[in-house]
């Protein structure tokens, strides 16, 4: 599933959305005051400061993505800071902090936790700083825009992609010969990965009610972690004796780790297997 051709919109709405949302917050403009002796000029004003909080550089696709963002906030005539958290939900939420401190007017977050994030997040739009959650939901009341991907339809569409591959209604796959399916959601803590498993589950469940599908595992890996996924999928080839057709990873990075153990096994190209992101 390739998402990569959509961003540069999606960062250009992202950018539009965060200007209307500071721009409705402006003071109201004043009522004409009669003309005053004329004044020594005063120093212009500094940039209105933007933050971006990003969760981590290892996945793929966010190093660009925030290069993309303030390269465009820039253009704006925003000076514009960046962070990166490491998968460190703590430090994310520090960094957060301090931008607000440094007073930041705006800030674009990829949480690495949509749940920890909000009380930085609480924090923050206390301060009068506006919050856009930005891919991943940050649960709090606190921000003020959201933007995303319809993921469930991304997880509608990877489940279909993999079925088609092994040709799920051609008639080999029986009850007495059901699909062995390994479905390798993304982290836990991210909204997307819950979202991206309700759409699988909305394709891939009335063939397992059929019979036609087994699951034969069922895990999710920490961080998107490449490495997690490859540890995972050697355990469930080991589990399985190697006995899988089909996998369903959730993004590029969890596909690739998984691939790594299916070659291993000699399986790479006989297994088929989902990702997105476009970055594999």
């Amino acid at each position: 599933m390739n998402r990569r051709t959509n961003r540069p919109l999606m960062l250009i709405t992202l950018i539009a959305a965060l200007g209307l949302i500071l721009s409705a917050c402006a003071p109201a403009a004043q009522p004409a005051q009669p003309a005053q002796p004329a004044q020594p000029a005063q120093p212009a004003e500094g940039k209105v400061k933007i933050g971006i909080s990003m969760s981590d550089f290892a996945t793929e696709r966010w190093k660009p993505e925030a290069d993309l963002m303030k390269k465009l906030l820039e253009e704006k005539g925003y000076e514009v800071l960046v962070q990166e958290a490491n998968h460190d939900v703590k430090l994310q939420n520090d960094q957060i902090d301090n931008m607000v401190a440094q007073g930041v007017k705006g800030l674009i977050i990829v949480a690495e936790d949509g749940d920890a994030a909000a009380t930085a997040v609480d924090k923050a739009a206390k301060a009068g700083v506006k919050v856009i959650a930005y891919d991943r939901l940050i649960k709090t009341t606190g921000i003020a825009a959201y933007l995303s991907f319809n993921n469930e339809e991304v997880g509608r569409q990877q489940a279909l992609g993999v079925l088609k591959a092994v040709d799920i209604d051609g008639g080999k796959w029986t009850t007495a010969n059901p699909l062995k399916l390994v479905k390798l959601g993304g982290s836990p803590t991210d909204n997307n990965a819950i979202l991206f498993r309700k759409g699988q589950d909305e394709i891939v469940q009335p063939y397992v009610d059929k019979g036609i599908i087994t699951v034969v595992a069922d895990q999710w890996v920490d961080n998107w972690d490449a490495a997690n996924a490859l540890k995972l999928m050697e355990n469930i080839l080991t589990a399985q004796g190697s006995q899988i057709d089909a996998v369903i990873a959730s993004n590029d990075g969890t596909a690739l780790g998984a691939l790594q153990a299916l070659k291993a096994q000699g399986l790479a190209g006989k297994v088929p297997i989902s990702g997105q992101d476009a970055t594999a």
